[in-house]
């Protein structure tokens, strides 16, 4: 198992306060995950807010989450590609070994 870290960006609709932005990406991200690989304790490194012109508001989360295996990796991102709101996905430097469980 592998702690591999990701920055996600989302789209955020009908919402004008940041705090409010920020939770409902990481619902969004949470429900919307199917591999259930973001609900298995992230941690979260940072967290951008940014306003995309006149339009909606978007949050950049940098997170660490388990991945067991390749074909959990291709679940977890099949998942994310998915969501209709998810802007991008982007891997992020080395994954770390852990033991397994």
């Amino acid at each position: 198992m592998v702690v591999q870290t990701f920055t996600i960006r989302v789209e955020v609709l009908n919402c004008d306060e940041t705090d409010a932005a920020i939770a409902n990406a990481g619902t969004y991200l949470a429900h919307g995950d199917v591999s259930n690989t973001i609900n298995r304790s992230p941690l979260y490194h940072s967290v951008e807010v940014y306003k995309i012109s006149s339009g909606p508001i978007g949050v950049t989360l940098s997170l660490d989450v388990r991945i067991k295996s390749d074909e959990h990796l291709k679940e977890f991102m099949d998942a994310l590609s998915s969501m209709s709101r998810v802007q991008s996905v982007e891997r992020d430097g080395p994954s770390l070994d852990l033991p397994p469980n």
